[in-house]
């Protein structure tokens, strides 16, 4: 059952955000789930629907696809800690007691970047609802507001958020030790190499396609791009040559065809 769930999972993580409860059965399925609930109901895509949970969780199936991509998610949490980490450390450290937790010491400096890129993603957000006015996109929301829809919170800020959820303090930061003994950022992890392409890079193209101004989405991405000596922006824009260059290279929609923001509503 592990295994056929993992396939699947692997199958829909290319072409549609899956969330899920954090479940046995599930949460150690595949490194691009998204694990959380809604009160206890489960976000579900419609492969996994039809083949799998069918008749084991009370689910909610999302008005679109666009409602996933644009709502907080580990696309969004995990290249702002990172980043912030980088900013206020350079993203080393010499011995490995040194090395902040992931979750548990979220300081200051990465709540700022997040709330800075949660603002770009809510602006392409608006501009996804004006030009669909017919949608619902419910659970389109900034990070705060589905953190407490989602685990029924009072936190104040998203610092607060991360610093008290016991669910995520035993969550280290990835690092790699490198030649000399210290530690650094692991930029060949899926931090890096999934949330970025596969994620913030999505909401720019949608961002851009609108016509929507994202300095802080464009900040992340060349920083993160720098850390691995990649260049998925150019002049302003999304640089369609690089990103197209290599299959799989990045999930945004282009690279699979699709010109047109209409295209991945469903």
């Amino acid at each position: 059952m592990e295994a056929h769930i993992r396939g699947l999972v692997t199958y829909t993580a290319v072409h549609c955000p899956l969330i899920t409860d954090n479940a046995p059965s599930t949460s150690s399925c595949y490194c691009s789930v998204e694990l959380f609930g809604l009160e206890g109901q489960t976000f579900v895509t419609p492969v996994i629907l039809r083949y799998v949970i069918d008749d084991m969780f009370d689910y909610y199936l999302p008005c679109s696809f666009l409602s996933l991509t644009l709502s907080v998610d580990n696309q969004i949490i995990h290249p702002c800690r990172c980043y912030g980490l980088w900013k206020r450390y350079g993203g080393k450290w010499a011995a490995e007691d040194d090395i902040p937790f992931f979750y548990k010491d979220f300081d200051d400096v990465s709540a700022e970047c997040m709330m800075l890129l949660d603002a770009d993603y809510s602006s392409v957000r608006d501009a996804v609802r004006k030009a669909f006015p017919d949608r619902e996109f419910k659970y389109m929301l900034d990070y705060l507001t589905l953190e407490r829809v989602t685990h029924n919170s009072k936190h104040a800020n998203i610092k607060d958020s991360f610093k008290n959820s016991e669910q995520l303090a035993l969550i280290k930061t990835p690092t790699m030790k490198l030649d000399d003994g210290t530690y650094a950022l692991d930029t060949e992890g899926r931090f890096f190499t999934d949330d970025i392409p596969y994620g913030v890079l999505i909401a720019r193209w949608v961002g851009q396609e609108f016509g929507v101004e994202t300095p802080f989405i464009d900040e992340i991405i060349e920083w993160a791009g720098s850390m691995r000596g990649e260049h998925f922006l150019k002049d302003g824009k999304i640089d369609l040559d690089y990103c197209l260059r290599e299959i799989g290279k990045t999930g945004i929609p282009p690279a699979y065809g699709i010109t047109d923001v209409k295209e991945i509503l469903d």
